[in-house]
C-alpha cells in the first residue's frame, strides 16, 4: 500500500498539473463522474475492449514494449464507478495482431492507480510494508 499523505513536502510537477486538472473539474456528482474525471485527468479515455465492454482506455508503455491498456471491472465488465471496485487490468500490444502481453487484477481501482500513477497522484511509495 502507497502512503498518501503530503503534508509538509512540496507536491512533484505532476502531482500539481493533476490536482489543477481536478479542481478545474465541477466537485459535485455521484462517484461516477468522479472516477471519469480522475481517469480522464490521468489520460484515459472511455472506449471498448476488443472483446466489447466499456472500460478506460490508455496508450502507454508496459515493460518497454508500447502497449494499449483497458482498465474494467472484475465482476461485470464495465468501467469501474468507485476508487473501491476491484479491477481487472489488460495490456495488448499496439504492434502488429492485437495481443494481449500482460495482464493483472488489483483489489481496488485505487491500488492501481496508486501502482501506475503515484507521481501524479502526490503518493509516495510505501517501502516499509507498514501501508503506512
Amino acid at each position: 500500500m502507497a502512503k498518501t499523505s503530503t503534508r509538509g513536502r512540496k507536491a512533484s510537477p505532476e502531482a500539481a498539473a493533476f490536482r489543477k486538472l481536478l479542481r478545474n473539474a465541477s466537485a459535485t456528482g455521484d462517484s461516477t463522474s468522479r472516477v471519469q474525471r480522475v481517469m480522464l485527468a490521468l489520460g484515459y479515455s472511455v472506449s471498448m475492449t476488443p472483446a466489447g465492454f466499456p472500460a478506460f482506455e490508455r496508450k502507454t508503455e508496459h515493460k518497454g514494449i508500447p502497449v494499449t491498456v483497458w482498465v474494467m471491472t472484475r465482476e461485470d465488465y464495465s468501467c469501474p464507478a468507485s476508487l473501491l471496485d476491484p479491477v481487472f487490468v489488460g495490456f495488448y500490444s499496439t504492434e502488429g495482431p492485437l495481443e494481449m502481453v500482460s495482464n493483472e487484477e488489483h483489489p481496488r481501482l485505487l491500488d492501481y492507480l496508486l501502482k501506475y500513477h503515484d507521481k501524479a497522484l502526490g503518493a509516495e511509495k510505501d517501502t516499509t510494508g507498514t501501508g503506512n
